[in-house]
C-alpha cells in the first residue's frame, strides 16, 4: 500500500452511525480534534436507519422496560436525545401527532404511575377519539397524546455529518480499522494509516463482533439481536403505538407506513439481514390488532416490505456467565477495552446524544490527558453519502 500521512487527531471514532456521528459533535463542541472512520461507503448503513423513526419520548420504555430503575434511565436519555435532536434539526420530524395505548386496567395504571413518576408528558384522551382515526381501541384503558415523534433518520445524520465537515472532522469512507499487533490502523484506498489518537472509541454496531475477535477479548462478548419491521402504504395520519408486550406500534413516514413490535427480537449467531418469516407474520398480526383497516393489504401483498434489523448487545463475559439468558440490554454501554480504547452503543437512535455526553465523560475521566486543540485537521472534500432507509426503499420499490 501507499504512504500517507497518520491519523493524528485526539479522538478516533470508528463507525459512522449517529453513535459515532453524534459522539464526533459532542467531542468537536468540548474542543477536541476527532477523525470518523466508517467501513461502508455509505454512513448510517446499519441499524440507525433500519428501524421505525421513532424519536422517543419516554412513552414506550416507562412501561416496556421491566425494572423500574433500569425504565427511569432510558426514559431519561430519550427525553435528554428528543430535545437534542429537534434543538439540532428540527425539519427532521416528519409527523408530530403521536398516540399510546395501554390495554387492561393493570397496564394503564403501570403506565400512569411511571408517566407521571419519570416526568413523561401525556394527555388523555377519549378512546372515540382514536377509534374515529381507524385505531382498534377494544380492550383499551386508556389512550394518550404523546410526544413521540417519527423522525427522518437520513435528515439526521445528513445534518450531523455536514456540521462535523464544517468543524475540521475528517470522515473517511471505504476505510477497514484494524489492529496490526495490536497497533491500530486504518486502511482506505491504497493507504494505510496508523491511528496515533490518545483516545479510540468504537461504535461500529454490527462490526463491533470482528473488533473484539481480532484483540482476542476474553473480558467482553457480543451478542446479536434480529428484530423485524414492516412497511406498508400510509394507513394513518397519526403515529401510534400499544404499550403492552407483543403488541404493534406504527411511525408514519411520507407515504409509507413503519410497523414495529414491542419485545419481538431473537438472538442470532451473526449479523445477518435476512428476514424471519415467522416473526414478520407477528408483526403483520400486530399490526391488524391496532389498525384493522391494513387487513386490506394481505401479508404477502407486493406493496408490504418485510425488514429485518440487527442490533448488537456488548457484555463482560463474566456476567453473562452467571446469567446466559439475559435479554438485550437497552441501557447506553461503554466499555474499555484496554488504556484509550473504549467501545461504546447507545440502546436506541434517540439515546445517541446522551450516550455522546457519556463518551466525553469517559475520556476526560481516564486520566490519558485533557480534551484539547492541539491538532487542525484539513476539512474533507467531500461528504460521504447517508443510507437510505426502509421508508426511502419501499418508495423506490414502488416507484421502480
Amino acid at each position: 500500500m501507499g504512504t500517507k500521512e497518520n491519523i493524528t487527531s485526539d479522538v478516533t471514532l470508528v463507525g459512522g452511525g449517529v453513535a459515532g456521528l453524534w459522539s464526533a459533535k459532542e467531542l468537536v463542541e468540548q474542543g477536541a480534534t476527532v477523525t470518523l472512520v466508517e467501513k461502508a461507503g455509505a454512513l448510517a448503513s446499519g441499524s440507525t436507519t433500519r428501524n421505525e423513526g421513532w424519536l422517543h419520548a419516554g412513552a414506550y420504555h416507562s412501561v416496556g422496560i421491566d425494572s423500574a430503575e433500569d425504565a427511569r434511565k432510558v426514559v431519561e436519555r430519550t427525553i435528554y436525545g428528543h430535545e437534542k435532536i429537534l434543538e439540532f434539526v428540527p425539519d427532521a420530524v416528519e409527523t408530530k401527532e403521536s398516540y399510546a395505548i395501554a390495554l387492561g386496567a393493570a397496564t394503564a395504571e403501570l403506565a400512569e404511575e411511571r408517566w407521571r413518576s419519570f416526568g413523561v408528558d401525556y394527555t388523555p384522551v377519549p378512546l372515540n377519539k382514536l377509534d374515529k382515526l381507524g385505531i382498534n381501541t377494544d380492550g383499551a384503558e386508556l389512550a394518550c397524546r404523546v410526544q413521540d415523534k417519527s423522525v427522518h433518520s437520513v435528515l439526521v445524520c445528513e445534518a450531523l455529518a455536514r456540521y462535523l465537515a464544517e468543524n475540521g472532522v475528517k470522515i473517511y469512507s471505504n476505510a477497514t480499522f484494524t489492529l496490526e499487533d495490536e497497533e491500530p490502523v486504518v486502511s482506505v484506498d491504497d493507504s494505510r494509516l496508523q491511528i496515533l489518537s490518545d483516545d479510540i472509541v468504537i461504535t461500529a454496531g454490527n462490526g463491533i463482533g470482528a473488533l473484539l475477535d481480532a484483540m482476542n477479548s476474553d473480558e467482553v462478548g457480543v451478542r446479536y439481536f434480529k428484530s423485524h419491521l414492516i412497511v406498508t402504504p400510509r394507513l394513518t395520519d397519526v403515529n401510534c403505538f400499544y404499550v403492552n408486550e407483543r403488541e404493534a406500534g406504527v411511525m408514519c413516514h411520507g407515504a409509507s407506513t413503519i410497523v414495529g413490535f414491542n419485545k419481538d427480537s431473537v438472538e442470532i449467531q451473526s449479523p445477518t439481514m435476512g428476514t424471519i418469516p415467522e416473526k414478520s407474520r407477528l408483526i403483520y398480526d400486530g399490526l391488524l390488532r391496532l389498525l384493522p383497516g391494513a387487513a386490506k393489504y394481505e401479508f404477502d401483498d407486493t406493496r408490504i416490505m418485510h425488514v429485518a434489523c440487527v442490533k448488537p448487545d456488548i457484555f463482560f463475559i463474566d456476567s453473562y456467565n452467571n446469567d446466559p439468558n439475559i435479554r438485550q440490554d437497552l441501557n447506553i454501554k461503554i466499555l474499555q477495552l484496554k488504556n484509550g480504547m473504549y467501545c461504546a452503543m447507545p440502546g436506541k437512535m434517540t439515546e445517541a446524544p446522551a450516550l455522546a455526553r457519556a463518551v466525553v465523560e469517559a475520556i476526560a475521566s481516564s486520566g490519558n490527558k485533557e480534551i484539547d486543540s492541539r491538532v487542525t485537521i484539513d476539512m474533507p472534500t467531500q461528504i460521504p453519502t447517508i443510507a437510505k432507509r426502509p421508508a426511502d426503499l419501499w418508495e423506490l420499490s414502488m416507484t421502480g
